[in-house]
């Protein structure tokens, strides 16, 4: 299967769901949603994420080739990119880190084969480079399945890197490193059974600048056991799970970063419901010092008709004020919902609402809304639009550097698509973002973008 793009404009991608990223030190995952990217994308999956092609930020062009032969599987992928960015990973947090004006080759190679009945082995090669900078990643990979309840994943990992002096210096990188992590993880799944055994050794200086990596020197190591229970008949609940948890992460030097135990609880009942718990605690360090965190989260979501879906996220939590070094409480909000007007329009609601206390009152609120309606007029046309926004108050006194007491986000998109045939389509679209600080009266428009496009996908 041959897939080829040249200088793609992605106006008509669905915007992403906003996340809540205050007091989180790791880059957060957004998944892809172009579907040049979409399109075969499993035919470079390994059981770490080395291949994310988000960080393929606008490409000038692309070609990827995916295939299967009996129980040869293959893809390449080849793109120029004209915004190098990537991860820059640590121990305790990780950054979005861009080359300034520089443009970057890109290219993948995974090949897998099967054996046995349903085991396979692997390998795979990702290469970045620019002007004073590369980063080549080569990996090895098996899943076996000895039994049909057992599987064992294996991944080892090889990483060269060279950086330019911008990354250096904002950094603190080396110019050049190389490093191994090595990924190990028994599973057992019956009906009624289920456990886990993991070792994950991330070394020091290994970069995976086309994967989603965001976390490196450290060992992490965890077992977790759970039995589910099962019912039928006119039982409330049809499906139990309990679960334990303990793991155990250091870094390389041998500094414990973090000592876990977690319980988890599933249930699935009528209405199509489901309830998801996690409590636990942890013993967590960060910036020299140890604090002890617990954390109480629990996910409950069901359908009172066909065409409705109600969902809440409630989390509690003794937590690491990672800004100012103490420790906090949490307690965020998330309901959700979901509606299906008939056949044509399709309602998403989602709002986040989290407020965070220290020791001499509340550290900062924050809400996060996301609404999103699709209006489908027929087979061939759509109506979509999105809207978010994004509000945080904090209490400037209780912080120990400066900050904005206030600060708002606001982003809408609205798109018309017409499919003329099965190869050919028309967009009509528009896009805006707005920010607001104590600068500001109110909401400051930074950007404004209208686009009319055609697009056409050619088979040979």
């Amino acid at each position: 299967y041959l897939n080829a793009t040249i200088n793609p404009d992605f106006s008509q991608v669905e915007a992403d769901v906003a996340q809540l990223d205050i007091n989180q030190t790791f880059s957060l995952f957004f998944p892809e949603r172009r579907t040049f990217f979409l399109d075969g994308a499993d035919y470079f999956d390994t059981f770490r994420n080395l291949v994310y092609t988000r960080n393929i930020a606008s490409p000038e062009y692309g070609a990827k080739i995916t295939g299967k032969n009996g129980p040869h599987t293959f893809g390449l992928l080849a793109a120029n990119d004209e915004s190098t960015s990537f991860i820059v990973p640590r121990s305790l947090s990780s950054k979005i880190a861009t080359l300034a004006d520089e443009k970057s080759d890109v290219a993948i190679a995974r090949y897998r084969f099967d054996i046995f009945q349903n085991s396979t082995v692997g390998a795979l090669i990702t290469n970045r480079e620019g002007s004073g900078y590369h980063n080549r990643v080569s990996s090895l990979d098996s899943t076996l399945r000895p039994t049909e309840q057992d599987t064992i994943y294996f991944q080892a990992m090889h990483s060269e890197s060279e950086y330019p002096q911008q990354i250096r210096d904002d950094y603190g990188q080396s110019a050049q490193i190389s490093d191994n992590s090595l990924v190990i993880e028994y599973q057992h799944n019956d009906r009624n059974w289920d456990w886990r055994f993991g070792h994950y050794d991330w070394g020091k200086d290994f970069r995976a600048d086309l994967g989603f990596i965001n976390r490196v020197d450290y060992i992490y190591q965890v077992a977790t056991i759970g039995h589910t229970w099962w019912w039928s008949g006119d039982s409330f609940f049809n499906r139990i799970r309990f679960a334990a948890d303990y793991d155990r992460t250091e870094d390389q030097s041998g500094l414990l970063l973090e000592e876990e135990t977690e319980f988890f609880l599933n249930m699935n009942g009528p209405l199509q419901s489901s309830l998801f718990g996690l409590f636990g605690g942890s013993k967590t360090y960060w910036n020299g010092k140890y604090f002890d965190e617990q954390f109480n989260n629990l996910e409950l979501s069901f359908s009172p008709a066909p065409n409705l879906q109600l969902g809440m996220n409630i989390r509690v939590e003794d937590v690491v004020d990672f800004a100012n070094t103490r420790l906090g409480h949490s307690r965020r909000l998330r309901p959700e919902i979901r509606y299906q007007l008939g056949r044509h329009l399709q309602l998403d609601l989602q709002h986040t609402i989290q407020d965070f206390d220290v020791e001499g009152g509340r550290l900062f609120t924050a809400n996060l809304t996301n609404f999103r309606t699709t209006y489908q007029f027929n087979n061939r046309s759509f109506l979509r639009i999105i809207l978010q926004q994004d509000d945080r108050e904090r209490n400037k006194d209780l912080y120990t550097f400066p900050v904005q007491s206030q600060t708002r986000e606001l982003t809408s998109q609205l798109l018309y698509s017409y499919r003329v045939n099965a190869a050919t389509r028309f967009f009509l679209g528009y896009s805006d973002a707005g920010f607001q600080d104590d600068s500001q009266d109110s909401i400051y428009r930074t950007s404004r973008t209208f686009f009319a496009k055609f697009s056409y996908a050619w088979q040979p």
